[in-house]
């Protein structure tokens, strides 16, 4: 009985909304600053979008931003604005000091369950802030 009411409650919740929830993070480390948004909660096949944010308050002579793939694995439709090439290394390039960077991913997840992954910032060698993502794909 409990099940036919959940399921039953589950389209009143996509149209009010209850699945465009968004989480923001933001983690700072040796000069540089990371900052994300994205989906608490989404619905399967629903179109998502996580805005990735970098600045740095000195130069970086090699910043690389990665640590999405197990968590776009779940994904289709995959693709970044402005265009990197590559959804598993988001940004691989010098940052000026006090520049700031912004990448769009978006997607599609075709899984029902939990996305998640650790999103890092690195200049060269020496390792950055990280941002945990967990986003819960409904059906």
């Amino acid at each position: 009985m409990l099940a036919i009411v959940l399921l039953a409650a589950l389209p009143l919740a996509s149209l009010s909304g209850a699945f465009q929830a968004t989480e923001q993070r933001s983690a700072e480390s040796g000069g540089l600053r990371l900052h994300v948004r994205y989906p608490k909660r989404t619905l399967y096949r629903e179109d998502v979008k996580i805005d990735v944010e970098v600045e740095s308050t000195s130069h970086c002579e090699r910043a690389v931003v990665e640590g999405l793939a197990a968590y776009l694995d779940g994904f289709e439709a995959l693709r970044t604005v402005p265009a990197t090439g590559s959804t598993r290394r988001l940004y691989d390039g010098a940052i000026s000091a006090g520049e700031r960077i912004a990448v769009q991913v978006q997607g599609r997840p075709i899984h029902v369950g939990v996305s998640r992954a650790t999103l890092s910032l690195n200049c060269g060698r020496q390792r950055g802030p990280r941002v945990e993502l967990i986003t819960a794909v409904f059906p």
